[in-house]
């Protein structure tokens, strides 16, 4: 993302400004669905996706996020007859 001049007494940078400008109640405690459903932010680059998340993650009322990973393949091969190609 671009740099921009800031003033120094200003804590927030200029991703936290963008994202509180779309979401301005992100720290509330409670956030219905909706309020994600009505607003966006677009960019033009995968990396400007990971800072925005990153920043966004950071913001959000609770604990640290949960990660769930998957596998696109069957390590037990006894369960292959169960889950056909």
């Amino acid at each position: 993302m671009p740099c921009q001049q800031t003033n120094n007494a200003d804590p927030y940078t200029p991703e936290q400004h963008l994202i509180r400008a779309i979401y301005p109640d992100l720290d509330s405690e409670l956030i219905p669905a909706q309020f994600f459903k009505d607003r966006a932010i677009l960019t033009t680059l995968n990396a400007d996706v990971d800072v925005l998340n990153a920043a966004m993650t950071k913001m959000l009322h609770g604990g640290p996020p949960s990660i769930y990973t998957s596998q696109d393949s069957i390590i037990d091969a006894d369960a292959a007859e169960h889950h056909p190609p």
